[in-house]
């Protein structure tokens, strides 16, 4: 019997499960490459103690957790800004003489001149208009805002908007 031929054949239906773990979200974003990572990375630790390489595994398991529980912080911390953003859906109700155009600007904060630089500058990733009865628009988009900024504070800052009659405000 070969050895090597069991080891393979352990890694490629594990690879299998993994892939499993992987989910698409909405043409937006891919959830669960960590967990598909971790499965994978538990079955090469169990090869390793069942050939018994078991100081391999345990540096294994320490680097493991080193690399799951410290390594997001830092390339949070070090990486682009793009990380330390978040998506988060408005639905907004304007009144029939709100202009959508100066609702999109104050949302992204565009005119902003009083040169505060802890003001979060926000970037529409998604929009969509449509009119309803009566004049008014219903406005839905996704931002990206700072992981800092609250989502009280979203909702706070697009109800204070002029001729806006109701927000709705969700994480995703």
């Amino acid at each position: 019997m070969d050895p090597m031929r069991l080891a393979a054949q352990i890694v490629s239906g594990i690879g299998f499960l993994g892939a499993g773990a992987i989910l698409r979200r909405s043409n937006e974003g891919i959830s669960g490459l960590t967990s598909a990572a971790m499965i994978w990375a538990a079955s090469g630790i169990g090869i390793a103690i069942g050939t018994g390489f078991y100081i391999e595994a345990a540096f294994a398991v320490i680097l493991l957790i080193l690399a799951v529980n410290f390594v997001p912080y830092i390339i949070k911390w070090i990486g682009p800004y793009k990380l330390n953003q978040r998506d988060v859906s408005l639905k907004i109700v304007m009144e029939e003489h709100g202009n959508v155009t100066d609702l999109i600007r104050i949302i992204e904060r565009k005119d902003d001149r009083s040169g505060d630089k802890h003001i979060q500058q926000h970037r529409i990733r998604r929009l969509k208009i449509k009119d309803l009865d009566e004049g008014r628009h219903r406005v839905d988009m996704v931002i990206a805002a700072s992981e800092k900024e609250y989502t009280t504070e979203i909702y706070n800052f697009v109800r204070s908007i002029d001729h806006v009659t109701s927000v709705e405000v969700e994480n995703l």
